[in-house]
């Protein structure tokens, strides 16, 4: 799947795929009924084992957030955020168990022997 860069500057935040593109629309879209600037916000945080964990939602900004906009998709990203955040890839899997978005990140540190698995 191709994936389009989300910058700020000249420096790479995200990558989002087609897919991924479509789909946060399509929930944006939905939430923008009760919240106009409705986006795709990503939350990223070490967690105990020193392993990125990330999780999206849609929301709308808040304040101190960094804004990127990529094939009309809005995403937010707090300051801890943006900090663990730039260089992941997000997708769309579509499955019919566990439908959802994806993020991975070569950067996260996160591997074998890490005590995440």
């Amino acid at each position: 799947m191709s994936a389009n860069k989300v910058t700020e500057g000249k420096e790479q935040i995200v990558a989002i795929t087609e897919l991924a593109s479509r789909k946060a629309k399509e929930y944006a879209k939905k939430a923008r009924k009760s919240e106009p600037e409705a986006g795709l916000r990503i939350k990223a945080a070490m967690d105990s084992c020193n392993c990125l964990n990330y999780s999206l939602e849609i929301d709308a900004p808040k304040t101190n957030d960094t804004i990127v906009e990529d094939k009309g998709v809005k995403v937010y990203l707090d300051p801890e955020s943006l900090r663990y955040a730039k260089g992941a890839k997000i997708d769309y899997v579509e499955s019919a168990k566990n439908p959802g978005f994806s993020i991975t990140n070569s950067k996260d540190g996160c591997g074998p022997g890490c005590g995440c698995e």
